[in-house]
């Protein structure tokens, strides 16, 4: 962040947040932006007025202080010259009190109106809201009025009748001014005219009212109820009283704008980079603590030192009372809302019980309570403890952020490498694929294939297993099987109790590379799944590997740099999200605003995370799909041909089919907006074949079916390309997911008579094997598991292959009998991350999977 972004976050930032909250709460309310803006605009005029009342004393003051003064100042300039005159007349300014600065006392209720003015101009400038909402005579409030026209020229109008009425207001408001006085008012109606003429009408709507609002105060007060000058310019109280307000200010700063938001952020520090601009991302808690600076101690000292003593004094209950509430709410009553988005957002809609309500209303009447009586008897005792709570969340903060600034700077030096992914494939030696889809999904196979004729002949020579299992319904549970096999089911692992998970995942991924190099095999592994335990994997685990080449995916080949976009979203999402975590817990909802945190935020729809509405429509972009999707598509990019006989083995890893999005049909293809509405209603019945409905009720079973189709599709282009480079038929390409996902689309996966129901689909991964010189497309019924993957992957080319670290044969010996799984949700590796699994539900299930009576309730361990 540069000066300027900094300032501007410090003084502007919080005025802009507070208005965007409030126009999206009533908004919510009213259905109708025009009047949201004008019930806004009277909202604030008089929250404002106790300042704006405060400032016209200040201003009354400093002018009667210059006009008492003008006659010696005029005899002093008159009667002496040059740095006599300079001398003379400071000599006579320190006698009265005054300095030069004091100038700036005449102009305070225009200096004001700057940051509120730039505030409201940059959140309806940019509002959502008011693109295509009409509002009286003005048919677009996101559009200039244009409300005269004559043939093809047109007058905005909102903009003279707001200068009009500006210049009504100030001809009021300083008739009885000095010259400068009434010049400065009138050249601001100028200023505002000559901005805004070309802005968007609900801006000039919400500042023509806020014209009219003033024009009405200053006709009562200045004509009605003039200002009593007696008490002009008394703005310092007790000091006591200031310093507590200070400190309760700074606690609240410190607890909303630093403390949760460095937490949140250590908490998964890898998941805030932002791949698109690799940044350290503490610039995220520096604007959040900002932000926090701006909104609980700048501007409270702004009211606070331009209040009356009775407005001060309650202010010191206001703010004591609301950090403690703040204080207990986010300390005990952190609902755990479930699994939440790198951008703040929780993947199911947060709800709190009437219980928990009820329980923090009366802790924060308690809190109220308290901060009044240590108010009234302890003052200088709630000083102290201010202060050492202050201390408290700062020095924790602190740790917070030296812990995910480590974390940043091992993730550049162990993540990133400078070299473009290559890897090598030979036209005359042996080459073996292995391409693991995160969560792509088994049972659609068939129906994907019905439905796209060619990939049967892309796909020539494959075998599709739709009779497989995965020993867990998540990437932490399975891929350790499927990179090393039996050895490295979730049972096996947990036998292990003495090693840590993170070493025994790093170990069972490095089991075919181990393999595959021992045989004379260059090996070559792209996003090697949580490779040093951590989302975004640490290839220096390969690097004492000789042979072996790793890499990170990353950003590399993305069509679209969200990286602007992102930081933006996540800069005004932590600080919010520390304001939801804050708040009462019957007051979240409004904060929370599902998801959006009340940014109305016009962006590009080329820079918009993808909302999805209903089952057929979304608008904007995944950008975790299509980094992913954009490197699946990249593979013959990334091919070397080796006209030799060198043998190579791939390892790969793509998330497109877990970071699912809503794509064009039939093309399923990336676009700023998606409506498949038509085509989906046309074509119900490819999700039914040979007597098999496979169900689709909601958007995240039409995601899945379109990006696994779209991942298809990109692969298929890949085999296209080495059938044209001799590369297809010395190759053997397996093509495996880590697990399902349970979208409830089959009956027969429903186990809902066991003692713990499941649904099994979370446990159907993809499982396709083409082997050299095969050809046709084939589908076998025989049971497999992840962890037949080695086996597959080193079968006949590798002779009596042996798991390096253990020493045991690489065999699918292990999958007679009943297989133990694993059914924990439990997937962030952070949280579940010790010797072994945390305790959870456990089933078995043999022989055929799509057999209810082969599911079997195991217990919990």
């Amino acid at each position: 962040m540069n000066l300027w972004s900094c300032l501007y976050t410090l003084i502007i930032g919080p005025l802009q947040l507070v208005l965007g909250i409030l126009f999206s709460i009533v908004n919510k309310w009213t259905a109708n932006p025009g009047l949201t803006i004008i019930i806004e605009s009277l909202l604030l005029n008089i929250l404002l007025y106790p300042l704006y009342r405060q400032a016209d004393r200040i201003q009354a003051a400093a002018t009667d202080k210059e006009k008492s003064m003008a006659p010696m100042t005029s005899h002093i300039r008159r009667s002496f010259k040059g740095d006599e005159r300079m001398m003379m007349l400071q000599a006579y300014y320190r006698e009265c009190g005054y300095s030069p600065l004091s100038i700036l006392k005449t102009s305070l209720p225009v200096l004001l109106q700057i940051p509120f003015f730039l505030a409201a101009y940059n959140m309806l400038s940019s509002n959502s809201a008011l693109a295509g909402s009409p509002f009286g005579p003005i048919s677009d409030l996101g559009l200039e009025d244009g409300l005269l026209a004559a043939g093809p020229f047109t007058v905005n109008l909102l903009p003279v009748l707001m200068t009009l009425i500006n210049i009504l207001s100030g001809y009021i408001y300083a008739r009885r001014q000095p010259i400068k006085v009434r010049l400065q008012l009138y050249l601001m109606a100028a200023v505002f005219l000559a901005a805004l003429y070309k802005s968007p009408s609900g801006l000039v709507l919400y500042w023509t009212f806020n014209n009219i609002f003033a024009l009405i105060k200053n006709a009562y007060f200045r004509i009605a109820k003039p200002a009593p000058k007696k008490s002009a310019g008394k703005i310092s109280g007790k000091r006591q009283d200031f310093m507590l307000f200070l400190f309760v200010c700074l606690s609240c700063a410190m607890l909303v704008g630093y403390y949760i938001p460095a937490l949140i952020l250590s908490i998964s520090t890898q998941e805030f980079i932002n791949l698109y601009n690799l940044v350290n991302p503490l610039r995220y808690v520096l604007s959040s603590a900002l932000s926090g600076l701006g909104l609980f101690v700048l501007w409270p000292l702004v009211f606070y030192l331009t209040a009356e003593a009775g407005g001060r004094k309650a202010m010191n209950y206001v703010m004591t009372s609301l950090f403690f509430c703040m204080l207990i709410t986010s300390q005990l009553f952190s609902n755990d809302f479930g699994v939440i988005s790198k951008e703040l957002v929780f993947y199911d809609t947060p709800v709190s019980t009437a219980k928990s309500i009820i329980i923090n209303l009366l802790a924060c009447a308690l809190a109220v309570f308290m901060a009044v009586v240590m108010i009234r008897l302890l003052k200088n005792f709630t000083k102290i403890i201010l202060i050492g709570l202050t201390a408290v969340l700062f020095i924790a903060g602190s740790v917070c952020a030296v812990s995910s600034d480590r974390f940043y700077r091992n993730f550049i030096s162990n993540s990133v490498r400078d070299e473009q992914p290559q890897f090598t494939m030979s036209k005359e030696g042996t080459n073996v694929v292995v391409i693991m889809l995160d969560r792509a999904m088994g049972p659609m196979i068939p129906y994907l294939f019905n439905d796209n004729a060619s990939l049967t002949d892309e796909y020539d020579g494959f075998t599709y297993y739709g009779n497989t299992i995965s020993f867990g319904p998540n990437t932490n549970f399975s891929t350790p099987s499927l990179f090393g096999g039996y050895e490295y089911t979730p049972a096996k692992l947990n036998e292990r109790s003495d090693e840590s998970l993170a070493d025994k995942q790093d170990e069972a991924i490095s089991v075919l590379p181990e393999i595959f190099t021992g045989n004379n095999y260059s090996c070559t592994f792209i996003n090697p799944t949580y490779a040093g335990y951590q989302w975004i994997p640490d290839l220096t685990v390969f690097d004492d590997m000789e042979g072996v080449k790793a890499y990170n995916t990353l950003n590399r080949y993305a069509k679209i740099d969200y990286g602007d976009t992102y930081d933006a979203t996540v800069s005004h999402n932590l600080f919010c999200y520390s304001l939801f975590k804050s708040a009462a817990v019957l007051l979240q909802p409004l904060f929370y605003d599902d998801g959006n945190y009340n940014d109305m935020t016009v962006k590009s729809l080329e820079y918009t995370e993808q909302r999805i509405y209903g089952t057929s429509v979304a608008a904007g972009h995944n950008m975790d799909f299509e980094m992913s999707y954009y490197a699946l598509k990249s593979l013959k990019d990334m091919t070397v041909i080796d006209n030799g006989a060198s043998d190579n083995v791939l390892l790969y890893t793509c998330d497109c089919t877990h970071d699912t999005a809503l794509l064009t049909e039939p093309g399923y293809e990336i676009a700023d907006t998606v409506d498949n509405t038509a085509y989906d209603a046309a074509n119900t019945d490819r999700f039914t074949l040979n007597g098999r409905t496979m169900i689709m009720n909601d958007d995240e079973d039409y995601s899945h079916y379109e990006s696994d189709m779209a991942a298809l599709k990109a692969l298929g282009e890949w085999f296209d390309y080495l059938r044209d480079n001799d590369l297809y038929d010395n190759t053997r390409i397996i093509i495996v997911s880590d697990h399902g996902n349970n979208l409830g689309e089959f009956d027969e996966l429903e186990e809902s008579d066991l003692e713990v129901p499941v649904d099994a689909e979370a446990f159907t991964p993809l499982l396709m094997v083409k082997d050299f010189n095969s050809h046709g497309f084939t589908v076998s019924d025989d049971f497999m598991t992840l962890a037949d993957t080695p086996y597959l992957a080193t079968e006949g080319i590798i002779s009596n292959p042996t798991n390096p670290f253990t020493g045991n044969e690489i065999t699918m010996d292990d999958k007679q009998g009943p297989q133990r799984i694993i059914s924990s949700g439990l997937m962030d590796i952070n949280a579940n991350s010790g010797t072994v699994f945390a305790e959870s539900d456990w089933y078995t299930v043999q022989s055929d999977i799509w057999n209810k009576d082969n599911w079997k309730y195991a217990g919990r361990g």
